[in-house]
C-alpha cells in the first residue's frame, strides 16, 4: 500500500526565507521496512539534502527518534549529498529500528529531510517534514 505526502521546504539556501515550495514523499509500507521516496516538484530549482531522520511524537511533542534511516542502527556514517533536479526522485529505506537498534514501537512518527548544518542559527537546516504515519 502506498501513502503519499507532501512536505513543504521551510528553507533552501537558495530560496528566501519565507518561500515554500512542495516536494513530495512517498512512503511504502513494507512488512519489515518502510521505502520512501522523496521527489523534487520545484522547477528550476535543485534540492540538495544530506538524509533523512525519524522523529516520534510523544505527549503532543515531537523527538528525535533515528538518525539518517540509511545509516545501519548503532553504526556511525557519513551522510552522502543528495541533490535532485527539478521531477527527479532519491529513494531511501527504513528498517524500522531506532538509534540503539530496538524496534520502532507503535506510535506516530514523521520523516525530516535534513540539510546542511546551519552555522548562524547553530541548528540543522530542515529541508522538508513528511506527513504524519502510523506504525501499528
Amino acid at each position: 500500500m502506498i501513502r503519499y505526502f507532501t512536505a513543504l521546504i521551510i528553507g533552501l539556501l537558495s530560496l528566501p526565507l519565507l518561500a515554500k515550495s512542495e516536494i513530495t514523499i512517498n512512503i511504502e509500507k513494507i512488512d519489515r521496512d518502510a521505502e520512501i521516496t522523496i521527489c523534487n516538484n520545484i522547477e528550476n530549482r535543485e534540492i540538495t539534502y544530506r538524509g533523512v531522520n525519524v522523529e516520534k511524537k510523544e505527549k503532543e511533542r515531537w523527538r528525535f527518534a533515528k538518525g539518517n534511516i540509511d545509516c545501519p542502527c548503532d553504526a556511525k556514517c557519513r551522510r552522502a549529498v543528495v541533490k535532485l533536479e527539478f521531477e527527479e526522485c532519491a529513494t531511501h529505506r527504513w528498517d524500522k529500528k531506532m538509534t540503539r537498534c530496538e524496534v520502532a514501537r507503535d506510535g506516530t512518527y514523521r520523516f525530516i529531510v535534513i540539510g546542511d548544518r546551519d552555522t548562524k542559527r547553530n541548528g540543522t537546516n530542515i529541508v522538508a517534514k513528511s506527513s504524519e504515519f502510523k506504525i501499528q
